[in-house]
Protein backbone atom coordinates (compact mmCIF):
# COMPACT_ATOMS: atom_id res chain seq x y z
CA UNK A 1 0.00 0.00 0.00
CA UNK A 2 1.03 3.58 -0.58
CA UNK A 3 0.06 6.84 0.16
CA UNK A 4 0.94 10.57 -0.48
CA UNK A 5 0.08 13.53 1.55
CA UNK A 6 -2.76 15.32 -0.05
CA UNK A 7 -2.54 18.73 2.55
CA UNK A 8 0.84 20.34 2.96
CA UNK A 9 1.25 22.94 5.60
CA UNK A 10 3.99 25.55 5.18
CA UNK A 11 6.13 23.49 7.89
CA UNK A 12 5.84 20.35 5.79
CA UNK A 13 6.46 20.27 1.88
CA UNK A 14 5.07 16.71 1.38
CA UNK A 15 5.24 13.26 2.48
CA UNK A 16 5.62 10.04 0.79
CA UNK A 17 4.34 6.43 2.66
CA UNK A 18 5.02 2.73 1.79
CA UNK A 19 3.32 0.12 4.12
CA UNK A 20 3.96 -4.08 3.37
CA UNK A 21 3.61 -7.35 4.71
CA UNK A 22 5.88 -9.94 3.35
CA UNK A 23 7.15 -12.95 4.09
CA UNK A 24 9.86 -13.86 6.04
CA UNK A 25 12.33 -15.23 4.66
CA UNK A 26 13.44 -19.05 5.31
CA UNK A 27 11.27 -21.58 7.46
CA UNK A 28 9.70 -19.21 9.64
CA UNK A 29 6.38 -20.12 11.96
CA UNK A 30 3.29 -21.20 8.96
CA UNK A 31 1.55 -17.64 9.02
CA UNK A 32 4.63 -15.26 10.27
CA UNK A 33 4.70 -11.81 7.91
CA UNK A 34 6.57 -8.97 8.33
CA UNK A 35 5.52 -5.70 8.64
CA UNK A 36 7.14 -3.30 6.72
CA UNK A 37 6.72 0.56 6.93
CA UNK A 38 8.65 3.10 5.46
CA UNK A 39 7.62 6.90 5.01
CA UNK A 40 9.91 10.49 4.24
CA UNK A 41 8.77 13.62 4.45
CA UNK A 42 10.02 16.88 3.29
CA UNK A 43 10.09 19.99 5.81
CA UNK A 44 10.92 23.51 5.32
CA UNK A 45 12.12 23.14 8.57
CA UNK A 46 15.79 22.26 7.71
CA UNK A 47 16.42 24.95 4.99
CA UNK A 48 18.79 28.13 5.05
CA UNK A 49 21.89 28.46 6.81
CA UNK A 50 20.94 27.04 10.21
CA UNK A 51 19.30 24.15 8.13
CA UNK A 52 22.41 21.88 8.23
CA UNK A 53 22.93 22.78 12.14
CA UNK A 54 19.37 21.77 12.58
CA UNK A 55 19.53 18.60 10.67
CA UNK A 56 22.80 17.27 13.06
CA UNK A 57 20.90 17.63 15.61
CA UNK A 58 17.79 16.27 14.89
CA UNK A 59 19.40 13.11 13.36
CA UNK A 60 21.64 13.01 16.11
CA UNK A 61 18.68 12.86 18.59
CA UNK A 62 16.49 10.52 16.42
CA UNK A 63 19.01 8.21 16.37
CA UNK A 64 19.84 7.67 19.99
CA UNK A 65 15.68 8.15 20.14
CA UNK A 66 15.48 4.97 17.78
CA UNK A 67 17.49 2.51 19.27
CA UNK A 68 16.25 3.15 22.88
CA UNK A 69 12.86 2.41 21.22
CA UNK A 70 13.85 -0.88 19.55
CA UNK A 71 15.59 -1.99 22.53
CA UNK A 72 12.57 -1.77 25.00
CA UNK A 73 10.83 -3.36 22.34
CA UNK A 74 13.18 -6.39 21.84
CA UNK A 75 12.92 -6.87 25.78
CA UNK A 76 9.06 -7.00 25.37
CA UNK A 77 8.87 -9.21 22.77
CA UNK A 78 11.52 -11.39 24.24
CA UNK A 79 9.58 -11.15 27.99
CA UNK A 80 6.23 -11.51 26.75
CA UNK A 81 6.13 -12.83 23.07
CA UNK A 82 4.74 -11.25 20.19
CA UNK A 83 0.93 -11.78 21.26
CA UNK A 84 0.93 -9.80 23.89
CA UNK A 85 3.02 -6.82 22.81
CA UNK A 86 -0.37 -5.28 21.11
CA UNK A 87 -1.92 -5.44 24.26
CA UNK A 88 0.60 -3.52 26.30
CA UNK A 89 0.90 -0.93 23.46
CA UNK A 90 -2.61 0.06 23.73
CA UNK A 91 -2.37 0.22 27.37
CA UNK A 92 0.45 3.37 27.14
Amino acid sequence: MASRQVYASRYLDGSVGVTALLKPPGGSAAGALDLVYVNHSRTDAFEGFSGRFKRAIVRARLKGAMRTYLRLLQSRLAVQGPADVSAVAAKE
